[in-house]
């Protein structure tokens, strides 16, 4: 059910991409992102401090709102912009081979390093298991 939300979000911050953003600078579609960012960081400390309980906002429904909504949208945010613009400087017929490479430099520069960069923070100083995660709070604010 997530995943389906998720794209759904993800198509939807397209559509408001090419609708509304379209001829916005660059610039500040990264800022937005940066800023989206940073609020979807802080949704997930309330939901790791269980500040969401207190509020009398289930968990299903925080999840749904902040790490799928707030992520799925800064991540558009984040990345369809310079993708657009890599697109208008790419030449004719070799669009797929530089989507491919987009989509490479991506997982190798944001998602594998910052999951195994997280790995080892963890091991090293922090510790949390899936027997232990009092100390969760803490690498996420790492």
């Amino acid at each position: 059910m997530l995943t389906l939300v998720g794209s759904f979000c993800l198509m939807l911050g397209m559509a408001l991409y090419k609708t509304l953003w379209k001829e916005t600078d660059t610039k500040k579609l990264i800022f937005a992102s940066i800023i989206l960012g940073f609020v979807s960081s802080a949704l997930n400390m309330i939901f790791t401090l269980r500040w969401n309980i207190a509020w009398g906002i289930r968990d299903e429904l925080f999840v749904m709102l902040s790490v799928v909504v707030s992520d799925t949208f800064a991540l558009a945010f984040s990345l369809v912009p310079p993708m657009v613009l890599f697109a208008k400087i790419t030449p004719a017929h070799v669009e797929a081979t530089m989507f491919a490479f987009l989509c490479s430099i991506l997982c190798a520069t944001r998602i594998l390093p910052g999951s195994i960069i997280g790995a080892l923070i963890n091991k090293w100083f922090v510790g949390v298991t899936t027997e232990d995660m009092s100390s969760l709070w803490q690498l996420i604010v790492i």
